[in-house]
Parts: structure tokens; C-alpha cells; sequence
């Protein structure tokens, strides 16, 4: 498996946990812990730009590969 494969997948996990902590945030009435779901997506965000990025970047790379 290859380095892409896991990154996609981190990917779709990273989403999926971003989705629900939007949701427990909308949820909660408690405003402190709104503040702390709120911050856990703008984290899990960063990390899903580092993978969007690298994803993109070994699909560049594998295509120059294969150009040659």
C-alpha cells in the first residue's frame, strides 16, 4: 500500500471527525465546550490542508514519473 493510499484515508477520517465535532458544537449548550469543539476543528482543519497538500504533491510527482 502506498503512501497516497493511507493519505486519502487519513483524509476521509480527518473529515468525518471534523464534521462530527462541528456537530457537538452546534449541539452543546455548554458555551465552553462550544469554544473547545469549535478550536478542534479549526486543528483538525491545518491537518487536513498538510494532507489535501501532500496528496496533491505526490500526485504531481507521480504523474511527472510517468511523463518520462
Amino acid at each position: 500500500m502506498s503512501e497516497q493510499y493511507f493519505l486519502q484515508k487519513c483524509i476521509i477520517s480527518a473529515e468525518d471527525a471534523k464534521g462530527s465535532y462541528s456537530m457537538m458544537s452546534n449541539l452543546d449548550a455548554d458555551q465552553q465546550a462550544k469554544q473547545v469543539y469549535d478550536s478542534m476543528v479549526a486543528d483538525i482543519e491545518k491537518h487536513l490542508y498538510y494532507l489535501n497538500d501532500r496528496l496533491k504533491y505526490l500526485k504531481q510527482l507521480q504523474q511527472s514519473n510517468n511523463q518520462k
